[in-house]
Parts: C-alpha cells; structure tokens; sequence
C-alpha cells in the first residue's frame, strides 16, 4: 500500500506553475520545441493533479478528456505522470492514479517501458491494445504523394470511422498534429495514410498505416526513398509472436484488443 493517500492529491494551485514547469522538465528530458508547444497548448489548460508532501507538489500528471468511438463514452487519458527525484518510491504516483480514477470512470494511459508496463499491471490496469513489430522488404509500386497534415488528420479520421479509438477536443488534435508536423511526414492516395516518422540506415520507419493498400504502398514509398526495408507497428491480438501491450486501460472493458486502434492524433 502506498504511504500517501489520495486524500494529498488535489488540483494545481496558481503559485505553483513553476515547481509543475520544473517537475515536468526533470521528468522526461524532451526537447525545448515539444516543450514549449507543450507549455503553450496543454499546460494550463487541462486538469493538472499534484500530489503533495507537506502541501507541496511532489508529484504531478495531466487528465486529457478524451472520448471512445464509435461508442461516444466519456475517458480521460493520464499524461505527463511524473514524481520529483526527490519523492519517488512513497507512493505519489500510486496516490495520483487513484484520485484520477475517482474523477472519471474510464482512464487509458501508455506505459513508456516494461518496468512501468508492470506497474500499471499491478495496480490492476488492462491491456487494452497489443502491437509488434513487422519489418519487411521494399518493394517497387505505387507511391503516395505527401500531403499537408490538416489533410491527413481528416482522412485519418475517415478511415478510422467505423474503428474503436479515442477521440481528441479540437485544441488537442492541433497540439498532436503539430507534433506530427515537426517529427514526420504523411503519404496518400486517397486510399490510405503512411505516417513516416524516420529513413535511416536503409530503414524506413513508419508510425501507422491506415487503409487497405497502406503496406504495399509503405513498401513502394520506401522503395522510392531509397531504403532497403520498411519497419511499422501494428494492432494484434495478444497471443501473436512477439506481441508487445501498448495501451492499458482502467475501467469497463472495451473491444478486443486486435480491433483497438491507438489514436493519439
């Protein structure tokens, strides 16, 4: 059991803005460009909860809204979930996620490592979305144009109608597309959307792939970019080889884990 109670978790207080802005810079080590879109589109804006040792903030994260579709339920996504060096193991991120839950029924969060995969998991969060990785040869094909992100963003949301994702308020769907705007680029046809994040080392390494030609296509694209392969993750069920948990959940349960689609677009 955890030494702090949720009872020491409360919302960010005006004043303290600048030990969140600290904790959140020692927490993950991002680069100045994320962080200041970060600072500029999020911070602020959302439900921030801290944990607190002798009523100051210890430990902090983020509660974005999100919604399940097609379903259109209410969740919230827990982002940002990070303890002061100086107050970790006391229980601070136990005591967050508790409080967390008790302000909404249906929380989704990605474990960034397998050490916090099976912290989550003791804590009796769910898998929700298993991935692996598929790495095969390029191929000569049909190659997509690259198109704008504000494109892609509303093809992704037309191929992805009928699949059971989350859904972002407007302001956070221009935060993440502005991150896919820095970081890599999208491809289509028309038919289908190769988000590429990286070509290096004869690797082509892509993010997603959306639409029923987006392999072939990924194939031919990394054909024409001169590279030798093409390595993408994608949905599985649990028992396939090399599968991996991706995306966990606390709350009622949700669809089978090889129809879940991350969506964090």
């Amino acid at each position: 059991m955890p030494s702090v109670s949720p009872a020491a978790v409360r919302h960010a207080l005006p004043q303290e803005w600048s030990q969140i802005e600290s904790m959140v810079r020692l927490g993950f080590g991002d680069d100045e460009p994320f962080l200041r879109a970060y600072f500029d589109h999020i911070w602020q804006k959302y439900p921030t909860l801290v944990s607190t040792q002798d009523d100051q903030p210890a430990a902090m994260t983020i509660l974005l809204p999100c919604r399940i579709l097609p379903q259109d339920k209410e969740a919230a996504y827990v982002y940002a979930l990070t303890t002061h060096p100086d107050h970790r193991g006391r229980g601070h991120a136990q005591a967050l996620l508790q409080a967390a839950h008790q302000r909404c029924r249906r929380l989704f969060l990605h474990a960034a490592s397998p050490s916090l995969h099976v912290f989550y998991s003791r804590l009796g969060w769910k898998d929700c979305l298993w991935t692996r990785k598929t790495v095969l040869p390029a191929e000569q094909g049909p190659v997509p144009q690259e198109i704008p992100v504000e494109q892609a963003m509303e093809l992704r949301t037309r191929l992805l109608y009928d699949t059971p994702r989350l859904d972002w308020p407007l302001p956070l769907q221009h935060f993440f597309g502005e991150q896919i705007g820095k970081n890599s680029a999208c491809y289509s046809d028309g038919s289908c959307l190769i988000t590429v994040m990286d070509a290096r080392h004869g690797t082509l390494y892509v993010s997603e792939l959306l639409g029923p030609d987006a392999v072939k296509s990924a194939q031919g694209l990394a054909c024409t970019l001169g590279c030798s392969q093409l390595q993408y993750l994608s949905p599985c069920a649990p028992e396939a080889p090399d599968a991996y948990p991706h995306f966990q959940y606390f709350g009622a349960a949700f669809p089978e884990q090889a129809a879940w689609q991350y969506d964090l677009n």
